[in-house]
């Protein structure tokens, strides 16, 4: 899911009591440098657009995140996390590895990771999504269940496919005693 002007993504942050917009500048450049600008720990809200996250976020849905800073609590796998995805803009995928230098992600609905993400480029992580004027929680475990399933599915398959070039098997010869 990517934010910016061609999708017209809306972005506001809460300090205490009151909204800040941004000024009226392309949303493309100014999205992510809003979120940078903000202190860590304050609550920004971006407006979903595409559909790399289907079916947990839908186009339209107000995404509410918490900027990350030093110390912000522990990110942790499953979390949806917002990200600046370079020229794309701000992105929000599902968290799957944690390391030194960053993290990786990936859309729920793409059958696909990121590239790798630097930890100064995860600028927040996401605390509650609101659709139609009521928000709309995620079950945390059901969502980390729901994740580690696709995932070993995916691994299964990746480990079953090289294990099967390991061993030589060719579809042409399915049935063929093998070293014949």
């Amino acid at each position: 899911m990517s934010l910016g002007a061609a999708e017209t993504a809306v972005l506001t942050a809460e300090r205490g009591d009151r909204m800040i917009s941004p000024p009226s500048q392309p949303l493309r450049s100014m999205t992510v440098e809003a979120v940078r600008s903000l202190p860590a720990g304050t609550s920004f809200t971006v407006t979903v657009s595409g559909h790399s996250m289907v079916p947990v976020l839908l186009e339209g849905d107000a995404v509410v995140a918490r900027r990350r800073g030093a110390e912000s609590p522990r990110l942790w796998r499953g979390d949806l996390v917002v990200f600046d995805a370079g020229k794309a803009g701000l992105a929000v995928h599902r968290l799957l590895v944690q390391g030194p230098t960053g993290v990786r992600t990936r859309g729920d609905g793409t059958g696909r990771m990121d590239p790798p993400v630097a930890w100064d480029d995860v600028l927040g992580r996401v605390e509650s999504v609101r659709r139609d004027g009521r928000e709309v929680g995620e079950n945390r475990l059901a969502a980390s269940l729901a994740w580690m399933r696709q995932y070993a599915a995916a691994v299964t398959l990746r480990l079953g496919r090289r294990l099967a070039l390991a061993l030589g098997e060719d579809s042409s010869r399915k049935g063929e005693p093998r070293g014949h």
